[in-house]
C-alpha cells in the first residue's frame, strides 16, 4: 500500500538532514500506490540531503504518477538547485506528459544558477511537453544569466517553432540589448551558414541601424499583401518624430513625392523643391514649364 514518511513540528524546525562523505540517498518505494514525503511546520520546514565528497540523489518514483509539491500557504515557497560545477534539474516523461509548473500569488520565479559550470534544465517527454510560470496577481520573471554565453534555443524537429509575446492589457515588448557591442536579429534557413542569412542590427558602428540581406536576393518591402487595393497606405520616410512631415513619400502605386509635406503626389515624380540634372534628360512626350527655362 502507501509509503510514507511525515516530518511534523508544530512550534518549531522540522529537519530530516541526510549527510554521507559517500552516496547519500533517501529512497521512497511503493510498488502498487502512493509513495509520499511530507514535512509539516509551523516555523521552517526543511529537507535537506547532502554528501561532502561524493553524490547525493532524491528519487520520487511510482508505477502510475509522481509528483514533488512545493506548497507555502502565506509567504514564499522555492527550489533552489546550486553546485559549484554542474546543475540540473530533469524532468521527463516516457510515454505521456512532462510539466514543470511554478504558481504564485505575488512573484513566480525560476531561478537556476552556476558559479563555476554548466547550469541546465533539460526537459524532455515523447508525448506533450509543457513549461508554465503563472502568478495570478503580480510578475512572473524568467531570467537567464551567465558570464559567458547566455543562450535559449527553441526547436522543433518535426513542426513549427513559434514564440508568441502576448500582453492582455499593457505593451509586449521585446527589448535586444548589448551593452558593449551590436545587437541584432538574425534569420537564416540553416544554422551557421553565412551567406543563406539575413539580419537586422545595431550598433556595429556608433548609432547605426543596417538591413543586410547576406544572399543574392532582393530586399522586399511590402504593404497590404491582398490584391485589394483599398485604403492601402504609403511608404513614408520622416526626420525626427513620427509626428513630423513626411521627407520622402511612396504611394502603393509608384508615385514618389521628394520633399517636405509631399504626402499625395500627383505626378510619377514630383518634387518639392530645385532638381539639379548633371547628365542629359530625354522627355518623350514634351517638356512644359512655368516660369523661365
Amino acid at each position: 500500500g502507501s509509503a510514507n514518511l511525515l516530518v511534523n513540528s508544530e512550534e518549531d524546525l522540522a529537519n530530516v538532514d541526510i549527510t554521507s562523505k559517500g552516496v547519500a540517498s533517501l529512497d521512497l518505494a511503493s510498488s502498487e500506490s502512493s509513495a509520499t514525503i511530507s514535512v509539516s511546520a509551523a516555523g521552517v520546514a526543511d529537507l535537506n540531503v547532502r554528501s561532502t565528497e561524493s553524490s547525493t540523489s532524491n528519487e520520487f518514483r511510482g508505477s502510475q504518477s509522481a509528483s514533488l509539491d512545493l506548497t507555502a500557504d502565506t509567504n514564499t515557497a522555492s527550489f533552489s538547485v546550486t553546485s559549484p560545477q554542474s546543475a540540473s534539474v530533469d524532468v521527463n516523461s516516457g510515454i505521456d506528459s512532462a510539466r514543470l509548473r511554478v504558481t504564485g500569488n505575488q512573484d513566480a520565479n525560476v531561478r537556476v544558477h552556476s558559479d563555476a559550470s554548466t547550469a541546465g534544465v533539460d526537459i524532455s517527454g515523447y508525448g506533450p511537453v509543457d513549461v508554465e510560470v503563472l502568478s495570478a496577481t503580480d510578475n512572473v520573471t524568467l531570467d537567464i544569466n551567465a558570464s559567458g554565453i547566455a543562450s535559449a534555443q527553441i526547436r522543433s524537429q518535426t513542426s513549427t517553432a513559434d514564440l508568441d509575446i502576448v500582453a492582455d492589457n499593457g505593451r509586449a515588448n521585446l527589448d535586444i540589448v548589448s551593452l558593449n557591442n551590436e545587437s541584432r536579429i538574425r534569420f537564416s534557413s540553416y544554422t551557421g551558414v553565412a551567406d543563406t542569412s539575413a539580419m537586422i542590427r545595431f550598433g556595429a558602428d556608433a548609432g547605426f541601424f543596417d538591413i543586410i540581406n547576406n544572399d543574392v536576393g532582393d530586399i522586399r518591402f511590402v504593404i497590404d499583401n491582398t490584391p485589394a487595393g483599398l485604403n492601402t497606405g504609403n511608404f513614408a520616410w520622416k526626420y525626427g518624430s513620427v509626428t513630423e512631415q513626411n521627407i520622402l513619400t511612396l504611394t502603393y502605386d509608384g508615385r514618389l513625392g521628394v520633399g517636405t509635406g509631399i504626402t499625395d503626389p500627383t505626378e510619377i515624380l514630383q518634387v518639392g523643391g530645385g532638381l539639379t540634372v548633371s547628365s542629359k534628360s530625354y522627355f518623350s512626350d514634351g517638356l512644359s514649364a512655368t516660369g523661365n527655362i
